[in-house]
């Protein structure tokens, strides 16, 4: 366990002079942590709507789950080695809860947290870097302290969506690039403890696809969700699932794309399985589909074995949009999955959550939400709780973070 101390000039209100002034500074010594001006609301509600009960429809059997009915494009995905710039230390400072950030925008939307309490943040930046965008990140102590900020590039936009920690210290960044030639294509970046690129790799095809997920395996290397609109049937028209299996040394092992006939179907969130003795034996998969729901977008749930061999898929969802964005491994053996539906009495869009068995059957689900718009965007689980994160505009005026805990059983602990 760790403990953060802090002072007053540690703790500038909202609006302060000093709040301002932090937001701005390039100085990690300059860094604050205004506690006082998180909106705290949302956890002090009552008024998230849990509806529990087996609301989802699960079209199960109705989705093809062969591997001949899912495309499996097989090994074809290209591997473009690339070296990444990288910029250096600029670390950034803090104002509300924690802000990083330079003189332009900045986007943080990947979390890792290492067994230490530390943290890796990673996105874009336009303060720092070689091109447009570079991919950025951020590495914190367990306080929220910044150690140090990398950026990692081309001369054109390049950016992470995806990050997780490895158990040497580093970690692997994914998301997309332009600037290593051809179009936009997924690229992945494996850094050091300190931050310092270890290699990169390019994968794509001749047209977009995008990293927008990854999980460490057992033996340091990795795996990614993609999005592609190279690989797949329907394609370049419209868009699959990208799984690419990296060995450690960044290398490609297989890469499979899964989607139907429909305009798209996409995976946002990838979990590595692991077997009694930690060994990594299999991968699931969250997204959302066209091509195997009930109608228009549905939670799309898939598992993989190891190898890559589609295990089974099945589409959760109503007659509206429902799509999942974020899933973990439970510790009953099963999946949590989160995302958004605009169904199932919603009035705009609530958040929905599924508790899945390891055959991908819903043992429960629960909605929350207000008359406002909610989205889930990651789960957790900790000590037989789940942990939701996402947005939320029902709470006060505009958009706001949001936390939830739900039980092992899908009933609302709190929010």
């Amino acid at each position: 366990m760790w403990a953060c101390a802090s002072t007053p000039e540690d703790e500038p209100t909202a609006g302060s002079s000093a709040a301002v002034d932090a937001a701005t500074s390039d100085s990690a010594a300059g860094a604050t942590d205004a506690a006082t001006s998180a909106p705290d609301a949302v956890a002090d509600t009552t008024s998230a709507a849990d509806t529990g009960g087996p609301v989802i429809v699960d079209s199960g059997g109705a989705q093809p789950d062969t591997k001949t009915a899912v495309a499996d494009t097989g090994g074809t995905t290209a591997d473009t080695a690339s070296t990444p710039v990288d910029a250096g230390p600029k670390d950034s400072s803090t104002a509300v809860g924690r802000l990083y950030g330079g003189a332009y925008n900045e986007e943080t939307p990947a979390l890792a947290v290492f067994p230490d309490g530390s943290a890796l943040l990673a996105g874009y930046t336009e303060s720092a870097g070689a091109g447009d965008w570079d991919m950025v990140a951020i590495r914190t102590d367990a306080c929220g302290k910044p150690t140090w900020t990398r950026t990692y590039g081309s001369a054109g936009k390049d950016e992470a969506r995806g990050v997780a920690a490895v158990s040497d210290g580093g970690a692997w960044l994914v998301g997309s690039t332009d600037g290593f030639g051809g179009g936009t294509e997924a690229y992945i970046v494996r850094i050091d403890a300190s931050g310092a690129p270890k290699f990169a790799h390019v994968h794509g095809g001749s047209s977009f696809d995008a990293a927008v997920g990854v999980a460490a395996t057992s033996d340091q290397g990795a795996i990614v969700v993609a999005k592609t609109y190279s690989f797949g049937p329907g394609t370049p028209s419209s868009h699959n699932l990208l799984a690419l299996r990296v060995d450690a040394a960044g290398k490609l092992v297989w890469g499979t794309a899964f989607g139907g006939a429909e305009d798209g179907d996409a995976g946002f969130a990838v979990v590595a399985l692991s077997d009694e003795a930690g060994k990594t034996d299999g991968f699931a998969f969250a997204g959302a589909t066209e091509s195997f729901g009930i109608k228009d977008d549905d939670f799309w749930v898939m598992k993989l074995d190891a190898a890559g061999k589609h295990l089974w898929s099945n589409a959760y969802g109503g007659t509206l949009d429902d799509e999942a964005r974020g899933l973990t491994a439970t510790s009953a053996g099963g999946l949590a999955v989160v995302g958004f539906s605009r169904g199932f009495g919603a009035v705009e869009e609530d958040v929905l959550v599924l508790g899945l068995d390891g055959a991908g059957k819903v043992q429960w689900s629960t909605r929350l939400g207000t008359d406002g718009e909610e989205r889930a965007y990651g789960v957790a689980e900790s000590q037989g709780s789940l942990f939701v994160v996402g947005r939320s505009d029902g709470f006060g005026s505009g958009d706001d973070g949001f936390l939830a805990r739900i039980d092992g059983k899908g009933s609302l602990a709190w929010a």
